[in-house]
């Protein structure tokens, strides 16, 4: 769960967020769902898809994940693959202004590299069909160099995935000068002879 306090310095919302992920297991479930329920959607697809309606009836996008990480079962990475897949096929149904955002741990990192890449593939092609975007989420730090390289793999397969990089990393300035240079560069450049070679028509 991520908890982001308006007007709070950076560093004072990572200690708190850490706080509250070491106080969690101690809490009865009642607490859990009060602290958790202005920043859960739901515990359903279903309800998870109505609270995206009402946010884009009121003029908001949303995105939308599956909590959880670190998994270490194939069977397990495999199943919540395919929640994500139904979950894409709801939004695209339901004509939503929604996304998804993926922990590349919940869907197989840790496990193996085959792992998640066949995790991956399975979405991108769920998406393809429709058009659709999906997000990599970034980790722990530890998980930085892979999650960039997942990146830059599905970015090769798809045109419609993201990442996010973390500001409070001091390495996260070069990370995305190297990826505009890598990606939004290499469009630019394709834009321009496009209309180069038009202009020479």
């Amino acid at each position: 769960m991520k908890i982001i306090l308006n007007n709070f310095p950076v560093r004072m919302q990572i200690l708190f967020n850490h706080f509250i992920i070491k106080i969690l297991p101690f809490l009865p479930l009642s607490v859990i769902r009060l602290i958790a329920g202005r920043y859960v959607a739901g515990e359903h697809a279903e309800d998870v898809l109505n609270v995206v309606k009402t946010l884009n009836q009121q003029g908001f996008s949303a995105t939308v994940d599956i909590l959880g990480e670190h998994t270490n079962n194939e069977n397990t990475a495999r199943d919540i693959t395919r929640e994500y897949k139904e979950i894409l096929s709801s939004i695209y149904n339901q004509n939503l202004n929604c996304n998804i955002s993926i922990k590349p741990s919940h869907i197989g990192m840790d496990i193996s590299t085959e792992c998640i890449m066949e995790n991956m593939t399975r979405l991108i092609e769920t998406a393809r069909e429709n058009s659709q975007f999906i997000r990599i989420d970034m980790e722990d730090s530890s998980l930085t160099d892979a999650t960039i390289q997942l990146y830059t793999k599905c970015k090769e397969q798809y045109e419609k995935v993201g990442t996010v990089l973390q500001a409070y990393l001091f390495r996260s300035e070069n990370d995305l000068f190297k990826l505009i240079s890598r990606y939004f560069l290499q469009s630019f450049r394709k834009i321009s002879y496009k209309n180069l070679s038009i202009v020479k028509l």
